[in-house]
């Protein structure tokens, strides 16, 4: 009885020891997978940070001025052309059928 007894403890620190050698590595992989999604993370967060200061530099006012001016022809609102909405003309009316030859509008 006592070399069966024996037998079977021995036959469990086997296999508990191959479970245990199965987990360690099993839990060294899963905390370089961690690590390395971690790193990526930083990563991706140190360039967003980047595009952020990128947008905030690209969107100075003093810039956006200039650029206006060299590109755009703009030039400052008149008062004349500010009006109330009842002195606009009204918008035309569509009829029910275009007339013939009459493209789409664009």
């Amino acid at each position: 009885m006592t070399r069966r007894a024996l037998l079977l403890w021995a036959l469990l620190i086997a296999v508990s020891s191959a479970g245990l050698y199965q987990l360690k590595y099993a839990v060294q992989a899963r905390e370089a997978e961690y690590a390395a999604l971690a790193q990526a993370l930083r990563e991706e967060r140190e360039a967003l940070h980047v595009a952020a200061a990128e947008w905030a530099y690209l969107n100075r006012p003093e810039r956006l001025r200039a650029l206006v001016g060299r590109h755009l022809d703009l030039s400052p609102l008149a008062a004349a052309q500010i009006v109330d909405l009842r002195d606009l003309p009204a918008p035309p009316t569509e009829t029910a059928e275009a007339a013939p030859g009459a493209g789409p509008r664009p």
